[in-house]
């Protein structure tokens, strides 16, 4: 157990965490307990990826998705296009890896700022800024 409280302690300081009070504490320590426990089964039966501690730790499956996940949509300013859309008649591949035609940046961290449009946007204007001048540069620094 006093393993697990340095690995919690050790993981505050590195992610900046500071909580209000002991119950807090004693609240986010139980969470991250279950999320350690949860990367260690998923380590030992996953052989293709690995899944290891970050800035999340501290959070529950369902505050990380209230927090993190989903687009918050006014739909209030919504307006319709009056120009229809349509395909030029072009023979395309079945698919494109960018990641091997190096148009792809690392991944970044939106934090709760609820712009994930913005974030893929932003890839999209690197990736065709890559394609069409060779130079791959990423607007915004990647998740540490």
């Amino acid at each position: 157990m006093d393993k697990l409280i340095e690995l919690f302690e050790s993981w505050m300081s590195k992610h900046n965490k500071i909580y209000e009070s002991i119950e807090e504490k004693l609240l986010r320590f139980e969470i991250f307990k279950d999320n350690l426990k949860h990367i260690d089964e998923t380590n030992k039966v996953v052989s293709n990826y690995w899944l290891g501690l970050n800035e999340f730790a501290d959070l529950s499956h369902q505050e990380f998705k209230k927090k993190y996940l989903g687009l918050k949509v006014d739909y209030s300013t919504r307006r319709e296009s009056p120009e229809e859309f349509s395909y030029k008649d072009v023979e395309l591949p079945k698919s494109v890896d960018w990641r091997k035609k190096g148009a792809v940046t690392p991944v970044k961290n939106q934090g709760s700022c609820g712009s994930c449009w913005a974030f893929s946007t932003v890839a999209a204007v690197e990736g065709i800024n890559q394609i069409v001048t060779g130079n791959l540069t990423s607007a915004v620094p990647s998740a540490s």
